[in-house]
């Protein structure tokens, strides 16, 4: 079965780059590296910078490993578990974001491998799932050369839109297409928050009944958030975020989706800067993913649809 959103989030902007208002949601929440400031003048250059320093004002590629034996899919149970099975699952993920003079761009692959709880097709073996997501964002204030933001408690709106592609070699036999666009609002607060408010578009394939299915256009909200702990001393966040998805119909067995609450809290410590003394190379997350009516089932009819899942993760950027 597909994962939703993905397993994304692993490390949070800093302070610095969050004002600069143009990053997606998903890349906040990827990413760590500050762009340049007044404050920090560029050494002297050739007149003929690279493409790379003419094009993105800031660039960052990352690779991070999360676990947990705790997660859940839906229909997945035993005797022993009858709300759902604890599934094991090792997950790296490959990440890029960037931001450009009218806005930016996030690209993110995770690859997870499930222990045996969740098979693959016709074997014992643990699935394996690849989820890509793409999100862009375009800013109508640098586009247009206008100064409607900052206004109140919003520093800016963006537009966003993009997608996201799986496939999974379990019986189901997942292969969702999703396609999402609608206004980004970010806020104006310590560190970030950046609501989108989206329509949703999703295709997918069950092949426990063999069909496609397209199903209906819904609603949903992505909220993404980081928030400096400098009361402690030490360079840490809390940071994370939530998607609510409303129901898109029916599925492929004919049942009728409910609405959906997916969210991730991670506590994460710029482990770099502490052992190292490299400022947002290294990044270690303790943190907690609820998962409720997970892919839109509804969770009294189909047991392992609610998730609680503690987990850890580090994440390296290069």
């Amino acid at each position: 079965m597909a994962q939703l959103r993905g397993f994304v989030t692993y490390a949070a902007i800093a302070v610095g780059v969050a004002a600069c208002g143009t990053f997606p949601n998903w890349a906040l929440a990827q990413t760590q590296s500050p762009a340049p400031t007044a404050s920090q003048p560029l050494p002297a250059v050739n007149p003929q910078p690279p493409a790379q320093a003419r094009w993105f004002t800031f660039q960052d590629n990352s690779i991070g490993y999360r676990f947990s034996t705790e997660f859940k899919e839906p229909a997945i149970r035993d005797a022993s578990n009858p709300n759902g099975t604890p599934i094991s699952k090792s997950i790296v993920t490959l990440t890029h974001a960037d931001a450009w003079k009218y806005g930016s761009n996030f690209l993110n692959l995770d690859i997870l491998k499930s222990d045996g709880s969740d098979p693959a097709n016709k074997t014992s073996t643990g699935a394996v799932e690849l989820y890509f997501i793409y999100r862009g964002q375009l800013s109508p204030d640098e586009i247009f050369k206008t100064k409607r933001f900052p206004i109140g408690p919003i520093r800016d709106i963006t537009f966003e839109a993009g997608f996201d592609r799986n496939t999974k070699n379990t019986q189901f036999a997942s292969q969702k297409w999703l396609a999402v666009a609608g206004p980004n609002i970010h806020f104006n607060v310590p560190g970030f928050l950046n609501v989108g408010l989206h329509y949703a578009q999703e295709w997918n394939h069950n092949g426990i009944v063999g069909r496609y299915i397209q199903f209906d256009p819904t609603f949903e909200i992505e909220a993404v958030y980081s928030f400096p702990l400098d009361i402690t001393g030490l360079p840490l966040r809390l940071e994370g975020f939530a998607n609510l998805i409303t129901p898109k119909g029916r599925d492929a067995f004919g049942n009728q989706t409910e609405l959906e609450i997916f969210s991730q809290t991670r506590l994460t410590l710029d482990l770099g800067q502490v052992v190292f003394q490299k400022p947002r190379f290294l990044d270690f997350s303790l943190g907690y993913q609820y998962w409720f009516n997970k892919f839109g089932n509804d969770h009294n009819r189909t047991k392992g649809s609610i998730e609680n899942a503690p987990f850890f993760a580090t994440r390296v950027h290069f």
